[in-house]
């Protein structure tokens, strides 16, 4: 069985086709490894949120450090639902580390500082009529 696959490694964007041994239609090195990765173990970058408590904001957003196999975003994605932090998180300090033994980290993308140290540095927040 083939699989047809639009490569993403180079602006060109072939089509290249994935047969059991052969690769064909891509145009460079980069197309073929591409190419044969995602038909036999596609990968993904995990972005997502996990809640913050006593935090400047109500969630942090988060990523994974590489990439993970396609069929355990799903399964991250509930494990992150789960997560529950407290506030102060620094932008690439570790959420989760080695997560569903992937051997990849989930790291915060941003920092959020605490509601207190918030309130210290802008005031309370005021709606003006």
């Amino acid at each position: 069985m083939s699989t047809k696959v639009v490569c993403i490694s180079c602006p060109l964007g072939c089509l290249v086709e994935v047969d059991r041994d052969k690769v064909s239609g891509h145009k460079c090195r980069k197309g073929k490894k591409y190419a044969t990765l995602e038909a036999t173990n596609p990968i993904r970058i995990f972005t997502g949120s996990v809640r913050i408590k006593d935090g400047e904001l109500p969630v942090l957003s988060v990523r994974s450090t590489s990439g993970v196999p396609k069929s355990q975003i799903k399964p991250i994605a509930v494990m992150m639902r789960k997560i529950v932090l407290n506030a102060p998180f620094q932008m690439g300090q570790v959420v989760a580390a080695d997560v569903l033994g992937t051997g990849v980290d989930i790291v915060a993308t941003r920092t959020v500082t605490s509601s207190e140290a918030f309130s210290e540095a802008f005031g309370e927040a005021r709606i003006e009529p």
